[in-house]
């Protein structure tokens, strides 16, 4: 019984977490499935004879309910019992977990940091045996998930080598543009002399936060495949590493060490061994790590460098900080000084380095010594670790000013559509705002709403920062467009010493120097975004109740979750075709219909004074609102499309079903071409931020071609803005 099975892994509280997870016969996990569906069972399997749901429906629904309900293992136990009691016995539901998949645990010296395979004491703390038996240092522990069955799963259930044969298909356009990781730099070198079958990792590495106050320290290390369409890459996100104790890893040498020691030894013995799920061959793949996104702190840890506030603090250049003159009352601090030539760090200087500051044991501009990262084939550890794109894309002057605006500034005339996911939250509470409340602050709402409140200097300053980061996250990205941004980005550093002083130099606002060649090295920043590993980081810290033996708690919640995820993949073929993701289906309407007295230019229009209408509908994968619909906090009526190349702009009225004919009323929005956004010394426009003025002009579209060009955009004051792509799961 499925029951069974899950009750006996929570059930293993009695048992040491030791024994548990270095037993041989210890539980898999990673993509092992604690809820998963015997291998000669198909997707069609009925629970019961006469039932209407599947095996995997019903794994899904169950698992489902207890992750959005945030439940504790002990809710989940009653909760299996009870379904178990109600089943007949001859039912298909699985009874045992499936070996696929095996954790390891290793082990560390919590004095020094030094890794060890074996729960041994530290042959460096400890030089004798009288020191031995008075004083050994404690041991701490890590787990690491087994990469190689990872990418077997992946290739051998979920086709992976179609799936990548499909996307670079679709990357090899050949125009020029930056798209996707596969169109940079650097993820060409590094597979110049790959074949078909190689496969590419992005590392994601980030503390994470389980519960507030707490004195332990988590991490996480994620891998995605790069060659993987963008919409699928995060059902592919996977744990590979957890570290949890009450000390944080030195450098992320010993915690990455296993995982690299494994990428080394696939390669080194010609590669991954996995069956073809269509044809049945054998066929083997290299492993090739040419990204790690991480942010700031953990950056320095993975490449053995000096934090961000230290000397010589950037991953990407040697640039010195500078002392800023001391002020009464004020700490002082280190800044980042703009400098026209920036010496960029490369992979040989930085091996010097690292074998000098070995030598003398002190840090060689900025470098402490080498980083394991290097044993990785072909990888390149000064480009391969990218600041992430939150960080890179504050504005660190705005929490300040907008806490000192927060009275005066209206969000009422702020009107978001639903794919703002965060909404709601006032200037008032700024202190509560995440990342991304930040990043569409200043994408979004940052120049309307500060046009009247900032004066005229501080305002075009302000322009060169979203121009630039907005062309940096375009769905294409041009060679033009990269140099443009990084012009405007130099510019905008440049200036920014002038108006905030040396104290506001801070590290996230050099790093904007740095932006431009960054995508260019991999791509647009949307396709190296740190928000899809936080979105894992979340689920995991949610999904975490316990306060003893947590970091096994952590390894059976991943496996719970992944296990769902299979399951919900399994019952929806979402693996099934690439092109899902892209195809349009016609309108379709949606709820009841309603009675409406129209206008004059309405009524001329439709032939009618009253006429019956709909307030929702639904257009390809997005339901659109109205202006009739009751309001919401989201307003998804705003919509932009395409008529002769020409973009032109609407608020739908409402939508329309005649004779099977679904047609749209839309009430026309000119642009105010007067109130354009733009740099006076550039003569550069803002133009994902359109004035709009309202129009007496009603329009009836029912052409399916014309729908389909359909795009939501919010407004704010009197624009209206579009999105720098229109990706799902992605910025």
């Amino acid at each position: 019984m499925l029951a069974n099975s899950v009750v006996k892994l929570f059930e293993s509280k009695t048992v040491l977490e030791d024994d548990l997870a270095c037993s041989p016969t210890a539980i898999p996990a990673g993509l092992g499935k604690v809820v998963t569906v015997d291998r000669h069972l198909t997707p069609a399997t009925k629970c019961r004879v006469g039932s209407d749901l599947t095996v995997n429906e019903g794994i899904l629904n169950v698992m489902d309910l207890w992750i959005s309900n945030k439940e504790s293992k002990s809710a989940l136990d009653r909760t299996l019992k009870a379904i178990s009691r109600l089943l007949p016995k001859n039912n298909n539901l699985p009874s045992s977990l499936a070996p696929d998949l095996s954790v390891s645990k290793h082990y560390f010296c919590k004095a020094c940091g030094m890794y060890s395979e074996h729960d041994d004491p530290c042959s460096i703390c400890v030089t004798d045996n009288e020191a031995i038996e008075n004083s050994s240092p404690e041991n701490g522990h890590f787990f690491i998930f087994d990469i190689g069955c990872i990418l077997k799963y992946w290739f051998e259930e979920r086709n992976l080598e179609k799936l990548m044969h499909e996307c670079r298909g679709n990357n090899n356009l050949g125009d020029g543009t930056y798209s996707d990781i596969q169109d940079g730099t650097i993820y060409k070198s590094v597979n110049s002399n790959s074949s078909r079958h190689d496969v590419n990792l992005v590392l994601g590495i980030d503390g994470v936060s389980l519960r507030k106050f707490s004195c332990k320290e988590c991490w996480i290390v994620m891998a995605v495949p790069v060659e993987v369409p963008i919409h699928l890459r995060a059902s592919f996100t996977t744990v590979v590493g957890i570290w949890y104790d009450k000390v944080k890893p030195k450098n992320m040498n010993e915690f990455l060490k296993p995982f690299c020691e494994k990428i080394k030894a696939i390669n080194e013995d010609q590669g991954l061994c996995w069956k073809h799920p269509d044809t049945g061959e054998t066929h083997k793949s290299q492993i090739e790590v040419p990204l790690v996104v991480a942010d700031a702190p953990a950056r320095a840890k993975e490449q053995n460098l000096m934090n961000f506030n230290s000397i010589n603090g950037c991953n990407i250049c040697e640039i010195a900080t500078v002392r800023c003159a001391p002020q009464p009352g004020k700490k002082i601090i280190r800044y980042y000084r703009y400098r026209h030539n920036l010496t960029l760090r490369n992979k040989e200087t930085m091996h010097h380095q690292a074998a000098q500051a070995t030598d003398t044991g002190k840090p060689v501009k900025g470098v402490k010594g080498p980083s394991i990262l290097s044993i990785l084939p072909n990888f390149d550890i000064l480009p391969a670790a990218f600041q992430s794109t939150c960080t890179a894309c504050s504005w660190d002057p705005g929490s300040k000013l907008l806490r000192y605006l927060s009275s005066r500034l209206n969000p009422s005339n702020i009107q978001h559509p639903d794919f703002i996911h965060r909404i709601g939250r006032t200037f008032k509470h700024l202190s509560a705002w995440k990342a991304s409340d930040y990043y569409y602050f200043l994408l979004y709402e940052a120049l309307p709403v500060l046009q009247e409140f900032l004066p005229e200097m501080y305002f075009q300053h302000l322009i060169l920062l979203v121009r630039s980061i907005f062309h940096l996250l375009k769905r294409k990205v041009s060679e033009s467009d990269i140099i443009e941004a990084g012009l405007l980005l130099r510019l905008f550093v440049q200036e920014f010493q002038t108006l905030y002083g040396d104290r506001a130099m801070s590290y996230n606002v050099h790093q904007l120097c740095h932006l431009a060649l960054s995508v260019k090295r991999f791509g647009p920043l949307h396709c190296n975004s740190a928000f899809p590993f936080e979105n894992m980081n979340g689920i995991i810290a949610k999904a975490t109740h316990g306060t003893n033996f947590v970091s096994q708690e952590i390894v059976n919640n991943i496996r719970i979750y992944q296990g769902v995820q299979r399951s919900e993949r399994i019952s929806k073929g979402l693996d099934s075709n690439i092109t899902q993701f892209s195809q349009f289906c016609s309108g379709e309407v949606l709820g009841r219909c309603r009675e409406v007295e129209v206008n004059h230019e309405e009524m001329e229009l439709l032939g009618t004074s009253s006429v019956k209408v709909y307030s929702r509908a639904k257009l390809g994968f997005d339901v659109y609102t109205s202006e009739i619909h009751k309001k919401l906090k989201t307003a998804n009526y705003y919509v932009m499309w395409k008529h002769k190349e020409a973009n032109l702009y609407g608020s739908v009225r409402y939508f329309l079903e005649r004779e099977n004919v679904f047609s749209v009323c839309v009430r026309m929005l000119k642009i105010d071409h007067v109130n354009v956004i733009y740099h006076h010394e550039t003569l550069k426009s803002v133009t994902h931020l359109i004035p709009f003025q309202l129009s007496d002009e009603v329009i009836l579209i029912n052409d399916q071609q014309i729908l389909s060009t359909f795009v939501k955009v919010g407004k704010v004051k009197n624009f209206l803005y579009v999105r720098p792509n229109t990706l799902r799961s992605v910025l």
